[in-house]
């Protein structure tokens, strides 16, 4: 076998992982300009009170039952083995005024929605009204 053959593999999956990585950093690089453009665009009358309403939800998602995926979101439980998918839990900020999804958190489904949340508090604002569906198993206050 040529040596050139021997290297090809190992070379096409370290630049299929750079073409993801870019891809990912791109793709995040794109949602923070087009939420920070929706939200410079946000007429001042369309503010609660002169605030903006954040709002907090969250959801889950299946995902492909690839190895890589199991390992970072493992199928519920109740499911036997090798016989449902991955699940993804998120939590996100979104905007009242623009509609943007601002931020978002992932985990398990063993993290609960709340401990996602706290993951963001970091990007809200001093005034900002949090409007939220979240089932919290304790109160939150976020100043």
């Amino acid at each position: 076998m040529h040596l050139f053959n021997l290297c090809r593999v190992p070379l096409a999956r370290a630049v299929a992982g750079l073409v993801h990585d870019c891809r990912k950093k791109t793709l995040g690089r794109i949602h923070e300009q087009l939420a920070d453009r929706l939200e410079s665009n946000v007429p001042s009358q369309t503010l609660w009170l002169g605030r903006n309403v954040r709002i907090v939800d969250g959801t889950n998602l299946s995902m492909p039952d690839t190895g890589q995926n199991q390992a970072a979101y493992p199928q519920p439980s109740s499911q036997k083995p090798s016989c449902g998918f991955p699940m993804m839990k998120l939590v996100g900020i979104f905007s009242l005024a623009s509609g943007a999804l601002l931020h978002f958190a992932r985990g398990t489904l063993e993290v609960h929605e709340s401990q996602l949340f706290e993951q963001l508090w970091n990007n809200l604002r001093n005034g900002d009204v949090i409007l939220t569906g979240l089932q919290h198993s304790k109160n939150i206050s976020v100043s």
